[in-house]
């Protein structure tokens, strides 16, 4: 993945979520600060046909695991923030 700086100190994942309309407007996240905040608050799951049983099954142990580890996360995540 391509690391890019977008103002503010915005994440490499929001600035990947902007990936492909970046380059077609490579200013908007200065035009749209709503919309690049909210990039950093949603959680984009997989979708469509391609996505089995099995997957759905992994993904919601994730995000159980997730939620009853909330703090052992967030203390894990502004760790990785701070590096």
């Amino acid at each position: 993945m391509q690391r890019t700086c977008l103002p503010g100190g915005t994440s490499d994942r929001v600035a990947t979520a902007w990936w492909p309309y970046r380059s077609l407007f490579p200013h908007a996240a200065l035009r749209l600060p709503h919309t690049t905040a909210l990039l950093g608050r949603i959680l984009v799951l997989p979708t469509g046909t391609s996505v089995e049983l099995e997957d759905i099954d992994r993904i919601c142990d994730i995000v159980e695991a997730a939620l009853t580890q909330a703090e052992s996360v967030r203390e894990a995540l502004a760790a990785h923030k701070e590096e």
